[in-house]
C-alpha cells in the first residue's frame, strides 16, 4: 500500500526572481484518514499544536480526541484556509511516566490532507516539528520500530533526557521492549527496571502512552508490537555536538522498519558550516556505504546499531545499504556552527518514498524564522524546467536554481538544490507525474531550530511477507509446501508465486496450476525433481495491483536413488537414499543363510544410481541348503561349435580341493551370445567355512575366464536352480565367512576381527576380555591369536601361563597414538603419528597406563609455517609481505583446527602457534594497511578461536606443566590484535566486528568529546559490558587520544587453558566466557568510573561450589605468569535462577565469573545421608556401651587389691 504523506505551504524568495505560472492540480494518494499522535515534554511549558493542511478541492471536516485528558475538538478546513493551526491543551503533553493516557486520535473525512506536529516552549527558546504519518493498514506478523535520538549537552548540568514515546493504536497490543541503557519504565500499574539488551514484554491499549527516557542516548531502543503503534523519538533538549551548550527540543515520528529504505541522499543545510547524519540498521550484517563528494566509507552494522558521519559545508552525500536503514539529519548548534540557530533533527526519506508532488508547511510561529527547503531529484528525472515551486499563488520553475550533482563512483545519481522560502504552505511539483523527488523543510532563529520531511510515500517494503518452507531442502519425489505469511485474513490482499528454477521460469497465478497447487497463502509442489531446484518468490499485492510485500527463498532438491528391489535378486527393498550416502541393511534380512553379523551396505552414486550390494561383512552359516551363485565373465567357445549349438549344457561337478567343504556345479541352458557364453556356478556350503579367495580362484580355473564379476546372493538350493541373468562390469564382493556371531570385516581382501574386544584370525573371532589379543576361548585356527588366553582377566604379552600383569594394547584418544601391550612398570616408546619425534608412555605397577608424554613430538606443518616467517622477515615491499602473510595466516588457521581429526595438537605445536600469532600481531602493527585484508583478519581470528579449543586440552595441560605463560601470551596477543583493528578504523563512529567459532571482537572509534556510553552485547543477552562515556573522555585526556579506540572481546574457550591455583582445600576457577575490554592502549589502570558487567555462568558438573563472584585476569600475579584476582571488582546483583551476575569494576581487563571448588568434595544423595546417619547413631551407641564397660572394668580393677588383702587377713 502506498500513501502520499504531505506537509504544508509558503511564499518564496530565490535570487530575487518572481514568476507566475498556472496552478497545477495535485492528487493525494492517501487512503488513510486516521492519525495517532503524541507529544513528549519540552524543557518547560510545552505548547503542542497540529498544523492541518488541505490539498484537495473541497472543504475537509476533522475530529480530534484525547479522552485520557478530556480533550475533544472538531471543525472544518475550507479551501480558503489552506492551513489550520489547532492548539492543544497543555495537559495533553506526556511529562512523566504517570501520564499514560495522553494519546491523540485525529480523523478527517478526506484523505487529501497533511498533518504536521509542532511543539514549542513558552518559557525557554526551544522548538521542533514532525511530519505525522497516517495509519496505513498492512499485514505483518509483527511491527518493529527503533528509537532515534542524540546526546545531552556535556556543558550543562540539567537533567534533560533522551525520549522514546509509544502511543497505542489497538486495544490489547502486545509490546516487547529492548533498551540500550539501564532505565525504569512504567506501564499501567507495573514499574520495571530494564537491563540493556534484554527483552521485556508489556501490553498496552488504544491511546495509552508509554514514556521511555534516559539521560543517555536511546538511539537503538527496539519496540516490537503485535499491532501497529505510533512511535515518537528525540530529545527533551539535545545537543549536537554534545560538547556544546546549545540545546533544543528534537522530535520525529519514527516509521516502522517496513517503511525504511536502502538509498538515501542528503544535502548541506543553509547557513550551517556542518551537519551530522546518523544511519541505523534494521537487520544484522547490514553493509552501509556513505559517499560524500570524493570520499567514501563502508561499515557493517547490526540491527538497532548506528554510525554517525559529520559533514562539512558543501558535502552532498549518498547512503547505500544492502538492507533497509533509517537516516536522520542533524544540524549543529550555534556555538559549534557560528550561525544562529540551535540543533534540529529531520528524517531523510529513502528513494522508495519519493514522490512527484509534495505539499508542505514551515513552522507556524510569530517569531521571524529563516525558512529553507532542500530539494533532491533522481538524475533520470533531472529536468529543472519541469520542476515548480508553488506558493502564495505564484508558480516558479526551478530551472534557474543552482543544482549540485550527487555522485557515486563517478556516476551522478541525483541532484540537489536549496531554496529560501517564507512562512506558510507551498508545493513542489514535477510536471512528469512518474518522476521522483523529495524535500526537507527546516529553519533557524536565535537559540531555536526545526525540521521535518516535506512529504513521503509510505511504501511497505518486501520484508513484511515471510516465506516459510516445510523444509529448506527436499529429496527428489517428496511434496514441498511453501507458506506465504501472514496467513491471517488481510483486506483486499491477493498472493501469487513467482519461480526461477534450474530449467525454467514462470508464474503461478491461479488457484489450479499444472506445476503446483495453491490454496490462499500456500503453494504445494508434488513429487519434486532436481529440475525444481531454484528461487521461489511470494508476492503480496492489493486488489489495485500494488505490491506491498515479497520475499524469496531458495529450494534445493537433492537427487536420490529410488526405493526398490536390487536388480540382482536379493529380494531386499532398499529405501530412498541421498546421493553420496550409504544405506545399511541387516545381513539376516537379506537372507537367512547369513548369520547375525554386521550389515550389508549399498551406495547411492553421484549420478543417482545404486552401486552393487556389498555383503563383505556378512558371515555364512554352513548348511547343505546354503548356496550362492557366482557369475563369471563370458566363456570363449570354439567358433564352429557356437555356430551349430544353440544351447550348451555343462555337467561339471568339482570340489575345490581335497577335503573341501564346498561343491561347485554349473547351471544349464545358457543362450549363446556370438561366441561367448555366460557361466554361473552354484556353490554349496557344507559343514565348514570356506575362504572366499579360494572360491574365486576355483571359479577362474573352471571358467577359463579372467575375472569373476559378482557374487549374486545366498538362497536355498531350490531358488538357486533358476537360470541366472548375465552380469557385466561389476566388482567382486568379498565376504568374511564364519559363525553367525563372527564380528569380522574385510580389509584389502583379507578377513580381520575389527570389533573392539574381539580377536582371532579374521574368519573366526572370539571375545578378548583383557585386550591382550588372546581370545577367551580356543578357536579352530592355527595362528597365535587363536590360542585360548591362559589368563583371561590379566593382560599378558606371551600367554605363557605366568599371568604377568601388563597394560593392554590401546588407541590413545588424545593424540591418536596406537600403544601396544607392555608389561607392568615398563615404558613404551613409539614414533609420533604426525611429524617428527617419539612419544613415551609408562605402564604402572598395577597394569594401568599413565598419561602419554609427547613433548618431543612436533608436526611438519609448523616447520613449513616457520619458513614463511623467514620470507616475511626479508620481504622488501608491502605486496610481498601481504602475499606471504595471507598464506601464513591461512595455513595457521587450517593447521590449528583439530576438530575434524579430533586429536589434540602437540604441546610444541601449541607453543609454535602462539609464537606465530605474536609474529603476526607484530607484523600488522608495523604494517596496519594489511588489516584492510578481510582474509588476513578472519584467518587470525580463526586461529585465536582454534588454538584454545577443548580438543587441544591434553596438549595445553602438558604445555602448562612446562611453561604456564603460553596461555597468557595468547590472551595478550588477542587484545593487541583487537587494538590494532580499532586503531586502523578510518572515521569517528566507524565499527568493525570480527567473529569466529569461539571469539567475537568488536572494535570502534568514538569521539571523546561527543560520545555515548559504549555497550558491548555478547553472544547472549546476559553477557554485556557498559563503559561510561565519562570514562572514555577521561582516558582520552590521560592518553591525549581523540578519537578513542575501544575494543571488546568475548572468548568462549580461552578460560579453560588459563592456569588456576589451588588455595589449600579449594581451587578458584572461571565458569563463564571471558569478556575483555580496552580503551586506548591502557587496559589495566584504575578508573574513577565504574565499568558495569553482566555475565552468565555455568556450574554444571561441579560439586562443592562456593563464593560466586566476578574476577579479572591479573597479569602481574605469580611472578608474571598471571592469575585470577578480584581486587576492584564488586558484585552488584546475582540471579541464581538464570545464573547471571552483575558487577562493577574500577579497571578494564579480562573479566569472568569465578567460583571456589572444594578439592575432593562429593555430594551425597538423600538415601546415602540416611544410611550415614543410621551408621553414625549405631556407632555412637556402641561407643557409649563400650565406654560404660570400660569404666566398670577400671573401677573393679582398682578395688581388686583391697578385696584380696581382706581375704588374706
Amino acid at each position: 500500500t502506498e500513501c502520499l504523506v504531505c506537509s504544508t505551504s509558503m511564499n518564496f524568495k530565490s535570487k530575487g526572481i518572481s514568476l507566475t505560472l498556472q496552478s497545477l492540480f495535485l492528487t493525494v494518494l492517501c487512503a488513510s484518514r486516521d492519525y495517532y499522535l503524541g507529544y513528549f515534554k519540552n524543557v518547560v511549558n510545552t505548547n503542542a499544536s497540529i498544523l492541518l493542511l488541505t490539498t484537495g478541492s473541497q472543504a475537509t471536516s476533522y475530529f480530534i480526541e484525547a479522552p485520557g485528558v478530556g480533550y475533544y475538538n472538531n471543525g472544518t478546513i475550507t479551501i480558503a484556509d489552506n492551513v489550520l493551526a489547532i492548539y492543544l491543551t497543555g495537559s495533553i503533553v506526556v511529562s512523566s511516566s504517570a501520564d499514560q493516557q495522553s494519546g491523540i486520535y485525529l480523523n478527517t473525512d478526506s484523505s487529501e490532507v497533511a498533518v504536521i506536529g509542532q511543539a514549542t516552549s513558552s518559557g525557554f527558546p526551544s522548538s521542533d516539528t514532525f511530519l505525522a504519518l497516517p495509519l496505513i493498514e498492512f499485514c505483518a506478523v509483527e511491527y518493529v520500530y527503533y528509537g532515534m535520538s542524540t546526546t545531552r549537552s556535556m556543558a550543562h548540568s540539567f537533567s534533560l533526557t533522551s525520549i522514546v514515546l509509544v502511543v497505542g493504536i489497538e486495544t490489547n497490543t502486545a509490546m516487547k521492549l529492548t533498551v540500550t541503557h539501564p532505565l525504569t519504565v512504567v506501564v499501567g500499574n507495573n514499574t520495571t527496571d530494564l537491563i540493556p539488551g534484554r527483552e521485556y514484554s508489556f501490553t498496552i491499549d488504544r491511546l495509552q502512552t508509554v514514556l521511555i527516557e534516559s539521560l543517555e542516548d536511546l538511539t537503538g531502543t527496539k519496540i516490537v508490537a503485535s499491532n501497529q503503534v505510533s512511535v515518537f523519538s528525540g530529545h527533551q533538549a539535545g545537543s549536537v555536538p554534545s560538547s556544546t551548550s546549545d540545546i533544543d527540543y528534537l522530535i520525529e515520528q519514527i516509521p516502522p522498519t517496513v517503511y525504511w529504505g536502502k538509498v538515501h541522499y542528503t544535502a548541506p543545510l543553509a547557513n550551517r558550516r556542518s551537519y551530522t547524519i546518523r544511519v541505523m540498521a534494521a537487520y544484522n550484517l547490514t553493509a552501509v556505504s556513505i559517499y560524500c563528494n570524493d570520499s567514501s566509507e563502508a561499515f557493517i552494522i547490526d540491527e538497532g546499531k548506528f554510525v554517525n558521519r559529520t559533514l562539512i559545508l558543501r558535502e552532498h552525500c549518498a547512503v547505500h545499504s544492502n538492507n533497509s536503514v533509517l537516516v536522520m539529519q542533524f544540524s549543529h548548534g550555534q556555538q559549534d556552527d557560528i550561525f544562529v540557530g540551535d540543533p534540529m533533527m529531520t528524517l531523510i526519506p529513502a528513494t522508495s518514498q519519493y514522490l512527484s508532488k509534495l505539499v508542505f508547511s514551515t513552522i507556524h510561529s510569530s517569531d521571524n524564522y529563516n525558512h529553507y527547503i532542500n530539494v533532491v531529484v533522481l538524475s533520470q528525472y533531472y529536468q529543472p524546467n519541469m520542476i515548480y515551486l508553488l506558493a502564495g499563488g505564484v508558480n516558479m520553475s526551478l530551472q534557474l536554481q543552482e543544482w549540485t550533482p550527487i555522485v557515486v563512483n563517478n556516476i551522478t545519481e541525483a541532484y540537489s538544490t536549496q531554496i529560501s522560502v517564507s512562512e506558510g504552505v507551498a508545493q513542489i511539483v514535477h510536471a512528469n507525474s512518474t518522476a521522483l523527488l523529495t524535500a526537507i523543510v527546516y529553519g533557524f532563529i536565535a537559540s531555536r531550530g526545526y525540521g521535518h520531511p516535506g512529504g513521503l510515500k509510505q511504501f511497505v517494503s518486501a520484508t513484511t511477507a515471510k516465506v516459510v518452507l516445510s523444509m529448506t531442502e527436499a529429496l527428489s519425489g517428496e511434496n514441498v509446501t511453501f507458506d506465504c505469511l501472514p496467513s491471517v485474513s488481510c483486506p483486499d490482499i491477493q498472493r501469487e508465486w513467482m519461480y526461477i528454477t534450474a530449467n525454467s521460469s514462470g508464474q503461478f497465478s491461479s488457484m489450479n496450476q499444472s506445476s503446483g497447487s495453491s490454496s490462499l497463502h500456500q503453494l504445494t509442489l508434488p513429487n519434486v525433481t532436481v529440475s525444481d531446484t531454484g528461487n521461489y518468490t511470494c508476492i503480496v499485492r492489493t486488489t489495485s495491483d500494488v505490491v506491498i510485500a515479497s520475499n524469496t527463498i531458495w529450494l534445493y532438491v537433492i537427487p536420490v536413488c529410488g526405493r526398490g528391489f536390487d536388480r540382482l535378486s536379493y529380494g531386499v527393498l532398499w529405501p530412498i537414499t541421498r546421493v553420496n550416502e550409504t544405506v545399511q541393511i541387516s545381513c539376516s534380512d537379506i537372507n537367512p543363510s547369513f548369520g547375525f553379523g554386521p550389515n550389508a551396505t549399498r551406495y547411492c552414486r553421484e549420478n543417482a544410481t545404486w552401486s552393487s550390494v556389498d555383503t563383505s561383512r556378512c558371515s555364512v552359516r554352513p548348511s547343505e541348503r546354503s548356496t550362492f551363485v557366482v557369475y563369471s565373465t563370458y566363456v570363449e567357445l570354439p567358433s564352429s561349435e557356437s555356430m551349430v549349438t544353440p544351447f550348451i549344457q555343462f555337467e561339471q561337478l568339482q570340489r575345490l580341493y581335497e577335503g573341501s567343504s564346498a561343491i561347485f556345479t554349473t547351471l544349464r541352458n545358457f543362450s549363446l551370445h556370438l561366441n561367448m557364453i555366460p557361466v554361473a556356478f552354484t556353490i554349496i556350503v557344507l559343514n565348514r567355512a570356506v575362504s572366499i579367495d579360494s572360491i574365486k580362484q576355483q571359479v577362474l580355473n573352471i571358467s577359463n575366464s579372467s575375472t569373476v564379476n559378482e557374487i549374486i546372493g545366498f538362497n536355498t538350493v531350490d531358488v538357486c536352480q533358476c537360470a541366472p541373468r548375465p552380469v557385466q562390469h561389476l566388482s567382486v564382493v568379498e565376504i568374511c565367512i564364519g559363525p553367525s556371531v563372527n564380528p569380522c570385516i574385510c580389509i584389502e581382501s583379507s578377513c580381520r576381527c575389527n570389533e573392539e574386544g574381539y580377536t582371532g584370525d579374521g574368519v573366526l573371532c572370539a571375545r578378548d576380555s583383557d585386550g591382550d589379543l588372546f581370545p577367551d576361548v580356543q578357536l579352530n585356527c592355527s595362528i597365535p591369536t587363536c590360542s585360548m588366553d591362559i589368563c583371561p582377566l590379566v593382560a599378558t604379552i606371551d600367554n605363557d601361563g605366568s599371568c604377568v600383569i601388563s597394560c593392554p594394547a590401546e588407541n590413545d584418544t588424545d593424540y591418536g597414538i596406537a600403544w601396544q601391550a607392555i608389561g607392568a612398570s615398563m615404558s613404551a616408546t613409539v614414533p609420533c603419528p604426525r611429524g617428527a619425534g617419539n612419544a613415551t608412555r609408562q605402564c604402572n605397577s598395577s597394569g594401568e597406563w599413565l598419561m602419554p608424554i609427547v613433548t618431543n613430538c612436533s608436526s611438519n606443518e609448523y616447520e613449513f609455517l616457520m619458513e614463511l616467517v623467514e620470507q616475511i622477515s626479508v620481504a622488501d615491499n608491502l605486496s610481498s609481505i601481504e602475499a606471504a602473510l595471507t598464506e601464513l595466516t591461512s595455513g595457521l588457521a587450517t593447521v590449528s583446527n583439530r576438530t575434524d581429526d579430533g586429536t589434540s595438537s602437540y604441546p610444541s605445536d601449541l607453543e609454535s602457534a602462539v609464537s606465530l600469532l605474536i609474529f603476526l600481531i607484530d607484523t600488522v602493527e608495523e604494517n596496519p594497511e594489511l588489516l584492510s585484508s578481510q582474509e588476513i583478519v578472519q584467518n587470525i581470528a580463526d586461529s585465536f578461536s582454534n588454538i584454545p579449543d577443548p580438543v587441544n586440552n591434553a596438549g595445553w595441560m602438558e604445555l602448562q606443566a612446562m611453561d604456564s605463560s603460553q596461555s597468557q601470551l595468547l590472551l595478550v596477543s588477542s587484545e593487541r590484535f583487537g587494538l590494532a583493528l580499532a586503531e586502523n578504523l578510518d572515521e569517528v563512529g566507524s565499527l568493525r566486528i570480527v567473529k569466529s567459532t569461539s571469539i567475537v571482537i568488536k572494535t570502534e572509534l568514538v569521539n571523546a568529546t561527543c560520545i555515548d556510553n559504549v555497550l558491548f552485547n555478547g553472544t547472549n543477552s546476559h553477557t554485556t559490558i557498559l563503559i561510561p562515556a565519562a570514562f572514555i573522555s577521561e582516558r582520552s585526556f590521560i592518553t591525549d587520544t581523540d578519537p578513542v579506540p575501544v575494543v571488546n572481546i568475548e572468548y568462549a574457550n580461552i578460560q579453560n587453558i588459563l592456569p588456576v591455583v589451588s588455595n589449600g582445600s579449594s581451587t578458584t576457577q572461571p565458569v563463564s566466557d571471558i569478556l575483555s575490554s580496552q580503551v586506548t592502549n591502557i587496559s589495566h589502570t584504575s578508573l574513577n568510573y565504574a565499568i558495569q558487567l553482566t555475565l552468565q555462568y555455568s556450574i554444571e558438573n561441579l560439586n562443592g561450589v562456593s563464593a560466586v563472584r566476578c574476577g579479572y585476569w591479573n597479569y602481574s600475579l605469580h611472578n608474571g605468569s598471571g592469575g585470577w584476582d578480584t581486587e576492584g571488582v564488586t558484585v552488584v546483583a546475582s540471579d541464581t535462577s538464570s545464573f547471571t551476575i552483575k558487577c562493577n569494576s574500577t579497571h578494564l581487563t579480562s573479566f569472568a565469573v569465578l567460583v571456589d571448588v572444594s578439592d575432593g568434595h562429593q555430594d551425597t544423595s538423600v538415601e546415602e545421608q540416611k544410611i550415614i546417619s543410621v551408621v553414625s547413631y549405631i556407632g555412637c551407641i556402641i561407643s557409649i556401651i563400650c565406654l560404660v564397660i570400660a569404666i566398670i572394668i577400671m573401677v573393679l580393677y582398682r578395688l581388686a587389691p583391697q578385696i584380696t588383702h581382706h581375704t588374706i587377713m
